[in-house]
């Protein structure tokens, strides 16, 4: 009933005041994909730390360097999602510009969100140097330092925390200014977004037991997605279809965590919650996936109608703790953190000299469609630690470096999640070892949920098995 006193409504919003409006979407969308790259860095810090004081083998699957990353993560083009490849950075000076054509009032607030955002990006961007700096400086066979390393990745917490309340409140700001009503398909938009973010914010609360009202929510508006006649060209209906694939896998998939379902064992740390969220965002609902927020914009954007785009929303960053914390003080190595390039200074003439890490060997692989883009994804894990999810391929190939664990399989396990607009889900998969020779070159033909494992020797990496 509600849907269909939503149809013949008039639209007041003006086309510049709209255009603005979308800026301020799209600043918070590009501010996103920044944080979920930054995600994997202080993630990556946080294992090394962990893994330095526990005092175990130090092996980081996921590659990712300030280097490779450039000055700010948020202002790097070659992670831009936006089509005119405008980073976060920019997009918060062009809101300002657009903001000209919206009441004055409502600029200045919406501005004062955007500055604030503004220096909270480039507050972790700094962090990441910082706590690069540190841990390649410091001597962690000193107690202080290490605590000193937790407290830096900490302030990365809270910034991430308070990005995610300013990113929720300018995007309600966003929204509460709109004057025009929804027409049938925004509203059915609306309805899975609104209630996607409500049980989002109840699972980052660690409320994961009250989700079903927002469940049956989302799965009656894709019900109404997929039965009313929205008069939707041919490749909005395969996108249309693409999006209720995404939206039902994602309740399927939280339906089953409420049941019971496992955790993976490399989240097991972070616990049920943190996976949940994370999982979601980077699975189905982020436009980096690309999930269906993405797919949703993507169809607004052919309505003749200036409508308001949708949000993607924050990963959550959690900082665990190695299991010996409380024995730091008789912590004792013979290794040097493994992000250490020279020997650390140490503390007291009798300090030991602790050698550095000789390099790590590694293995570069490439993921891509050999076939026709016809939106083929899978998942892909390296060792039982998932490197790619849902990971949607492309003809131009998806490049991973990994380290090699010599006292490990070195096995890559592929799952074929869908089998494209066409069957079956053709994988084409490279690699090479320490970025010597010639690339090894396979290619799969896999049904949906059809998984292939390739287990790489580290003579030459030129052996694999097939189960």
């Amino acid at each position: 009933m509600i849907l269909l006193l939503c149809g013949g409504k008039s639209y007041t919003q003006g086309e510049a005041e709209m255009k603005a409006l979308n800026s301020y979407i799209q600043f918070l969308n590009e501010s996103v994909h920044g944080l979920t790259v930054a995600h994997i860095l202080f993630v990556n810090y946080n294992k090394d730390l962990n893994k330095y004081i526990d005092l175990d083998s130090h092996k980081i699957n996921t590659h990712i360097t300030n280097q490779e990353l450039g000055a700010s993560i948020f202002d790097n083009p070659d992670i831009n999602t936006s089509d005119s490849n405008e980073s976060a950075i920019q997009l918060a000076d062009i809101t300002k510009r657009k903001s000209a054509a919206l009441p004055s009032s409502v600029a200045s607030r919406l501005n004062s969100y955007v500055s604030d955002i503004k220096t909270i990006l480039n507050s972790i961007n700094s962090l990441r140097f910082e706590i690069e700096n540190f841990l390649k400086s410091s001597d962690l066979n000193v107690k202080e330092n290490v605590y000193k390393s937790y407290e830096l990745l900490e302030r990365v917490v809270s910034y991430f925390d308070k990005y995610a309340s300013l990113h929720d409140q300018l995007a309600r700001s966003v929204r509460g200014h709109l004057t025009y009503k929804y027409d049938p398909l925004d509203f059915v938009f609306f309805e899975i977004h609104s209630a996607s973010i409500s049980l989002i914010k109840e699972i980052r609360n660690d409320n994961t037991s009250k989700l079903d009202n927002y469940i049956s929510r989302i799965l009656g508006a894709v019900d109404n997605l997929e039965t009313r006649d929205y008069e939707l060209s041919n490749s909005q209906k395969l996108i249309a279809a693409e999006l209720s694939r995404q939206v039902r896998e994602m309740t399927r998939f939280l339906t089953n965590q409420q049941n019971g379902g496992a955790v993976p064992e490399n989240y097991k740390l972070y616990g049920k919650s943190y996976y949940m969220h994370n999982h979601i965002l980077l699975s189905s609902f982020n436009s980096i996936s690309p999930g269906f927020v993405s797919k949703m914009n993507q169809i607004l954007e052919k309505e003749a109608k200036a409508l308001l785009a949708y949000d993607d929303r924050p990963v959550l960053y959690k900082l665990t703790y190695p299991q010996k914390m409380q024995e730091i003080e008789a912590v004792v190595t013979q290794k040097a953190l493994p992000l250490s390039t020279s020997t650390p200074t140490p503390s007291a003439p009798s300090a030991p000299v602790i050698a550095a890490e000789p390099e790590q060997d590694y293995v570069i692989l490439e993921f891509y469609d050999p076939d026709l883009i016809d939106r083929d994804s899978i998942s892909v894990s390296f060792n039982d630690e998932w490197i790619l999810e849902n990971y949607m391929l492309q003809e131009e190939p998806k490049k991973i470096k990994l380290d090699i664990d010599p006292l490990k399989g070195n096995s890559v396990f592929i799952v074929a999640k869908n089998e494209g607009i066409i069957a079956p889900n053709t994988v084409g998969f490279k690699y090479r070892y320490n970025g010597k020779g010639r690339k090894k070159l396979m290619e799969r033909n896999m049904e949906a949920n059809q998984g292939y494992e390739l287990i790489l020797t580290i003579d030459g990496l030129g052996g694999f098995s097939d189960k």
